[in-house]
């Protein structure tokens, strides 16, 4: 990946393009094919003692798309990466 790097994910649904990017940090423009406009997803990565935090923010979403996206996250990334390596869970 490197800034300016356009992509799509899942047959295009998902287009992609990258604004920042940090060893701790990635910054996304993030549109799903029906929107009008796209969202921008901020990942960011804490050090703990044992563990890395993995937060994710995503602004700029169309309310009414609201709970779909809530349920997109859980169900095509956060539930595979538990699934496969066994541990994680979602705060909200």
């Amino acid at each position: 990946l490197q800034v300016g790097l356009a992509f799509t994910l899942f047959a295009g649904n998902v287009q992609c393009k990258v604004l920042e990017m940090t060893p701790t940090r990635l910054k996304l423009e993030w549109k799903l094919s029906d929107w009008n406009v796209p969202s921008i997803v901020t990942i960011t990565l804490h050090a703990e003692e044992d563990r890395t935090r993995l937060k994710l923010l995503q602004t700029h979403l169309p309310l009414a798309d609201l709970e779909r996206v809530k349920e997109n996250w859980s169900n095509y990334y956060w539930n595979p990466i538990k699934l496969v390596f066994g541990y994680g869970y979602l705060i909200h």
